[in-house]
């Protein structure tokens, strides 16, 4: 009997210990949110017109086979779009999710 309540004391008091210890509130400040892309300024303006993730779009230059480089826009990682065309987007019409 005494070893009974010898085991059952020890798993509750285990299991007391584990809760407090795991269910702690821990005060880590307020995370301020920062977006860090390599966007130009034009770029991530029109992105956050068009009310989209900035952090889905990426910004590069590409070098074309003549030599000449040209500026594209990729969007979450699988359309590529000239940057003019990514700028002359209409915000009004629903953007990028409009109906083709």
């Amino acid at each position: 009997m005494k070893l009974n309540f010898f085991k059952t004391g020890i798993i509750l008091l285990s299991t007391v210990t584990l809760l407090t210890t795991s269910c702690s509130n821990e005060e880590f400040g307020t995370p301020e949110q920062v977006n860090v892309t390599n966007l130009p300024d034009n770029v991530l303006n029109k992105v956050l017109d068009l009310q989209m993730d900035p952090s889905l779009f990426n910004y590069q230059e590409i070098q074309l086979f003549d030599g000449s480089t040209k500026k594209i826009v990729i969007t979450s990682g699988d359309m590529a779009i000239d940057v003019d065309r990514f700028l002359a987007i209409p915000s009004n019409q629903g953007g990028l999710n409009a109906k083709q």
